[in-house]
């Protein structure tokens, strides 16, 4: 082909996708002002195409996991407002350490639930999730005790799945894994400072083992923590060093934060803090930990130091519920 030859074929191509590019846009814009319904994210809603744009009614979902800026760019569209979110639970990732009112961590959700009148404000108090004993503690600790269980989740059990056997850990719907006395020291993962504990997560892999042996699928089971380091460990153990490893045949492992938001059939939470002092880190944001217990469906396992985590109310409260429930149990028991 001439050299000119090439030159029109390549200008050509431009021409095409010139063209391409312009009905794109053109189809876009009609369907577009022909949309009763748009979905989108806080900043987009900022976009130029929607310059001059109103909508009767803007509903936010996840208000919660919002900072405040973000939120007024879709509000500033409404005639009428929606938040939908749980300010119990987890807020925005905010690096900043400024609080109080003019912080990012407070959210505009949060800012509304404050200042605003009940006749505002709904609370949803019926869940379709979680066996009512794993939903009892985070129900009287953070929504005044005025949760209730649907019928149809009330009572549910692992033992209640097609082909689950039934045996103790399958009969019950949570169980606390209390580690003190047996030497599970935490440790810090050098470079992150995130904190691991070698000790628990082999346990927690081997009650991982154990509920797959009683016939629990292992993508219905995940294994969290609040720490990135104990987060890379079990991924290791589970993992080992077959990279090949059927993605079937193996659990969600992520940490708390991550995890917020999704639902397991069994959820193992390693909660890794360990140590004399009492020092508790993460764990003293109980927002945490309400992500981590409401996580579950039929069964919440959680394995952690009675002696370390007691030193917070919020978790000495924890101990006397799990005891009421005929819930705790010694680690001692998991490793005979």
């Amino acid at each position: 082909m001439a050299w000119d030859e090439k030159r029109e074929f390549q200008e050509e191509i431009r021409n095409l996708r010139e063209d391409n590019c312009q009905l794109r846009a053109q189809i876009f814009q009609q369907v577009w002002s022909e949309s009763d319904v748009v979905v989108a994210t806080h900043t987009v809603c900022g976009d130029p195409i929607l310059k001059g744009r109103t909508f009767d009614w803007v509903i936010m979902d996840e208000a919660t996991q919002a900072i405040e800026p973000s939120s007024w760019i879709p509000l500033l569209r409404a005639g009428r407002v929606v938040l939908a979110g749980d300010h119990c639970q987890l807020p925005p990732t905010v690096f900043s350490r400024k609080t109080g009112p003019e912080s990012l961590r407070l959210t505009l959700f949060e800012r509304f639930h404050r200042i605003l009148g009940d006749e505002s404000k709904i609370r949803l108090e019926l869940q379709y999730r979680m066996n009512e004993k794993i939903m009892n503690f985070s129900s009287q600790k953070f929504y005044d005790g005025r949760l209730t269980a649907c019928v149809a989740v009330r009572d549910h059990l692992l033992k209640d799945l097609p082909h689950v056997q039934a045996e103790d850990l399958s009969e019950s719907p949570i169980v606390f894994l209390d580690t003190a006395g047996l030497g599970y020291e935490e440790k810090i993962e050098v470079g992150t400072k995130s904190r691991y504990n070698e000790e628990e997560a082999k346990l927690v892999v081997k009650l991982f083992e154990k509920l797959v042996q009683l016939g629990v699928r292992p993508e219905g089971i995940a294994l969290i923590s609040p720490y990135s380091a104990q987060v890379k460990l079990l991924t290791n153990l589970i993992l080992g060093e077959d990279l090949d490893s059927s993605w079937e045949r193996i659990p969600d492992i992520d940490s708390i934060d991550a995890f917020q938001g999704q639902e397991r059939e069994a959820v193992i939470v390693s909660l890794v803090r360990s140590n004399l002092k009492g020092e508790l880190g993460f764990l003293n944001d109980t927002r945490r930990m309400n992500v981590a217990m409401t996580r579950a469906k039929r069964k919440l396992i959680i394995i952690g130091d009675s002696a370390t985590i007691s030193t917070l109310p919020f978790y000495a409260d924890f101990l006397r519920y799990v005891e009421t429930v005929q819930g705790y149990r010694s680690a001692w028991e998991y490793l005979t």
